[in-house]
């Protein structure tokens, strides 16, 4: 038994922290997959820029894509409460925190989601099955 207050005792839901963090990822994913397609749609139909920066750098966008449904599936198993979801969050969170520790150029605001992203399923560790 543990110590942890449980925020739905009566329904058998997951924690309200759990919840919070499936529907984070979830829609988080969701929108990052909906900007990839806005950028996509515009290289092919916007401007010489917009074209010139997708089709620079087309792994990046490929890497993009891979890491926003990844945090959709992250998000789906965390619903349903599996340690899968865990692992997929940690690895989707993983890229970031691995470029600042080898020294390359990361954004800070890619560091600091990364290193949040792992406390809260370092947070909802014990919650998953």
């Amino acid at each position: 038994m543990t110590n942890q207050m449980n925020f739905a005792p009566i329904s058998g839901q997951p924690s309200l922290r759990l919840r919070l963090a499936s529907g984070y990822f979830i829609l988080s994913g969701l929108m990052s997959l909906a900007i990839i397609a806005v950028g996509l749609i515009m290289a092919f139909t916007g401007t010489n820029e917009i074209r010139a920066a997708v089709f620079e750098h087309p792994i990046q966008t490929f890497l993009n894509a891979a890491i926003a449904l990844g945090f959709v599936l992250a998000g789906y198993y965390l619903r349903k409460g599996s340690r899968l979801g865990g692992f997929i969050a940690i690895v989707v969170f993983l890229p970031p925190l691995a470029e600042a520790i080898l020294g390359h150029d990361v954004r800070l605001g890619s560091l600091i989601i990364g290193a949040v992203g792992v406390i809260v399923i370092v947070s909802i560790w014990e919650e998953l099955v």
